[in-house]
């Protein structure tokens, strides 16, 4: 079995736990079934909000609204990769098409 490499979104703390387990709803992550429900570029537009709501953030901003915005930056970086060609595909379905397997966990 091949080694996925980790979703954009998702980060592992030095002792290689998930620190977004929040995102882990049960069965399924909540990533993924956002990302058969969006396409590329409307889940673009929710990183870009979110990646401006974490830089903007002055109330209680701190290393984990940076780490946040990162991770959101890493996943934007990854959408716009896939903008060219699919900007109206669902996400799921793009990477399903492009061969494109990421680690939920």
């Amino acid at each position: 079995m091949k080694e996925l490499k980790l979703h954009p979104l998702l980060t592992k703390s030095s002792d290689g736990k998930l620190k977004n387990s929040h995102y882990d709803s049960g069965s399924e992550p909540t990533i993924m079934k956002i990302e058969r429900e969006l396409t590329v570029y409307q889940m673009a537009a929710a990183c870009t909000f979110n990646i401006r709501k974490y830089n903007d953030r002055t109330k209680g901003s701190d290393e984990q609204d940076e780490t946040k915005a990162i991770a959101y930056q890493r996943y934007l970086d990854f959408l716009e990769s896939c903008m060219e060609t699919g900007s109206n595909t669902i996400v799921a379905t793009y990477m399903q098409e492009n061969g494109i397997e990421f680690n939920y966990a």
